[in-house]
């Protein structure tokens, strides 16, 4: 199965689709930004993990999907594994959520607890 890939953002993988559906978005975007400094891109690792977006499709659009992502990933400069790039468990999900919320909520702070 190929994935189209346009030049529009897009806003989650899941939204790309298979050549003849429609596809517009470019998952390559986000690595335009110029936050990483082109000398420093190498060793700066780059990686997705995704969520129940991916966990909905069916196997074999989801991983058509990941396998853009990866060769996106791969030709970037950025640091890149293969394995950096994977559908997270419900499970996993739910705890990076809860990290994620009480960090920003300031509970995980050090002299918190």
């Amino acid at each position: 199965m190929s994935v189209e890939l346009c030049r529009l953002n897009c806003k989650t993988v899941s939204t790309l689709r298979p050549k003849g559906e429609g596809a517009r978005c470019d998952c390559r975007s986000p690595l335009r930004h110029p936050q990483v400094p082109g000398p420093l891109r190498a060793s700066t690792p780059a990686g997705l993990l995704a969520t129940a977006g991916l966990r909905l499709l069916p196997p074999a659009q989801s991983e058509a999907l990941l396998g853009v992502v990866r060769r996106v990933l791969g030709g970037s400069g950025f640091g890149f594994r293969p394995g950096w790039v994977r559908v997270l468990s419900g499970e996993a999900e739910g705890l990076y959520a809860w990290a994620a919320i009480n960090y920003a909520a300031g509970r995980l702070q050090v002299g918190r607890w």
